[in-house]
């Protein structure tokens, strides 16, 4: 089957009618508004939450000025047209794939106006091709909460039973010199510490001082992957990223130490294991026997007194009429 044509979006305007069918019309300049998964663009309906993904440009970044800004306009672009063709060229089909995406560029962009000296400007960030190997590994290293020399087990103590609101962290951390995506995550692992663990059927069996100080290494994987996303759609931009997937992966190579295995869904606790197993075997020892000679029974009988008694394809009529017959009257769920 012939794929069909990528366009490239280079030129595309903030009007809705330049953009893809596939992108509700009452998107603007500062979000689009994208179906979910199993959802499409119904132009008469406002996007509601619950069936569209809402795609921001709008980041505000360290300087105080805002994506959306003429200033940004030749990276806004370029980055559109890599969100387009994205979805369009089958690398990612997923919308909420285009929210990480465009944040984790947004986030770069944010890192690298912060690096400077006091001898030394920030570097100059207008479009993507400004973007070198030494900024992706300053960004990524920027999340090596251990190698920043943070102790977030002696932050949590010290908030204490503070609420935990970014309002209260933030001014727990306002003394410490970090970079601002630093700053985030420190803010977003504070927060959202005890919420996650509350949330959880059962405790983690890993100790937590395994996994207190380090962020999970999935976060920085995901982060490379949006980056070479970046790469992947280079030809669609009129500013090319140059940064290639076997570069990240060295990037990544190089500053993964700091970062540790992700800690997966935690461990049923053994007596609730045993509890469950035992009350199966119970089930099994109780009740199998039976239902084993129940539907022994039926089998014989099916044999005996239908299949000798009818002709095959009277007994397949009826089978056909007689599942119709449940799906017309089954009701709907």
């Amino acid at each position: 089957m012939k794929k069909p044509k990528i366009h490239n979006w280079e030129a595309t305007s903030t009007s809705p009618t330049d953009l893809p069918d596939w992108i509700h019309p009452q998107s603007t300049a500062s979000e689009w508004f994208v179906p979910k998964t199993g959802f499409k663009v119904d132009p008469t309906q406002a996007p509601t939450s619950s069936t569209y993904v809402k795609v921001p440009f709008n980041y505000k970044f360290h300087n105080n000025s805002n994506a959306t800004d003429l200033f940004w306009n030749l990276l806004s672009k370029d980055l559109k047209s890599s969100a387009i063709a994205l979805i369009e060229s089958s690398k990612s089909k997923r919308p909420n794939a285009l929210v990480s995406f465009i944040r984790t560029a947004f986030e770069v962009i944010d890192h690298l106006l912060e690096l400077r000296t006091p001898s030394t400007p920030p570097p100059q960030i207008i479009t993507l091709s400004d973007i070198t190997t030494g900024h992706i590994k300053s960004f990524l290293e920027a999340h090596d909460l251990v190698a920043m020399g943070i102790n977030v087990s002696a932050l949590n103590t010290e908030l204490g039973s503070t609420v935990r609101n970014r309002d209260n962290i933030r001014s727990t951390i306002a003394s410490m010199d970090i970079p601002s995506i630093t700053r985030k995550i420190l803010i977003q692992r504070l927060k959202d510490s005890d919420a996650a663990a509350s949330e959880r059927e059962f405790d983690s069996a890993c100790d937590l001082d395994d996994n207190e100080q380090a962020l999970s290494i999935s976060t920085i994987q995901n982060k490379c992957t949006d980056l070479s996303y970046l790469h992947a759609t280079k030809e669609h931009q009129a500013y090319q990223f140059e940064i290639g997937k076997h570069e990240i992966t060295d990037i990544f190579n190089a500053v993964s130490e700091g970062f540790i295995k992700k800690n997966q869904t935690p461990l049923m606790p053994t007596n609730i294991a045993f509890h469950y197993i035992s009350h199966a075997i119970k089930f099994h020892r109780d009740y199998a026997p039976s239902l084993r000679k129940y539907i022994q029974e039926l089998d014989s009988h099916y044999t005996s007194n239908i299949l000798s008694k009818y002709a095959k394809s009277t007994i397949r009529s009826n089978i056909q009429a007689a599942a119709k017959t449940e799906c017309n009257t089954r009701p709907f769920r």
